[in-house]
């Protein structure tokens, strides 16, 4: 059921780096993100997949992993992912970058999906140096890097759980390495 897919969709922040995803599933990943809504229909997002070791290593080193995760200094070599999939506002067809960050959320939830349908893990990254990442992937000039989705298969064990339970929105990691998600309930977010 989609209620399930979509719980199983967490962002994992711990993968094995040796265990590789199919070209294939990023690109099925990718176009099934084709039926995701767009601002006017003008679908103005593009995607670089980014699979080898190291291309994945200069990118893996321009990213922030886990701010909220006090102390930890994010994956050691091989936790990292061994996937990224880019995507870029082409500013051809959408001058205004932050006019499609609806296309960038629908989109991406549904890459997202699809990955952790085929058994993978996924994270939405967003801060990185948009100069130095068109350099490093010679970029066109028009593409403008939006969010990068790091992939791959996950060794950690991630869960949701109401918010009341911490009084916190701030995701954490217990003492046995499990990823705590808190989560608003219906009832607090119905207005």
């Amino acid at each position: 059921m989609l209620i399930d897919i979509l719980k199983d969709t967490r962002s994992i922040r711990l993968f094995d780096f040796d265990s590789k995803v199919p070209d294939e599933i990023l690109k099925k990943s990718i176009e099934t993100s084709i039926f995701a809504p767009s601002i006017y229909n003008f679908q103005p997002l593009k995607y670089r997949i980014i699979s080898d070791d190291n291309t994945c290593d200069k990118i893996f080193n321009m990213l922030s992993w886990g701010k909220r995760l006090k102390g930890w200094e994010g994956p050691k070599p091989h936790e990292r992912p061994s996937s990224y999939i880019l995507v870029v506002n082409d500013s051809s067809i959408i001058k205004d970058h932050n006019r499609v960050w609806l296309d960038v959320g629908s989109t991406t939830q549904i890459i997202r999906m699809v990955l952790a349908k085929e058994g993978y893990g996924s994270c939405l990254l967003g801060s990185f140096d948009i100069e130095k990442l068109k350099e490093v992937l010679k970029l066109d000039e028009n593409f403008v890097p939006m969010i990068i989705v790091a992939i791959g298969k996950p060794i950690e064990k991630c869960i949701t759980e109401n918010m009341k339970i911490s009084n916190s929105t701030a995701y954490y990691n217990d003492s046995e390495g499990v990823h705590h998600v808190p989560k608003r309930s219906l009832e607090e977010i119905l207005i």
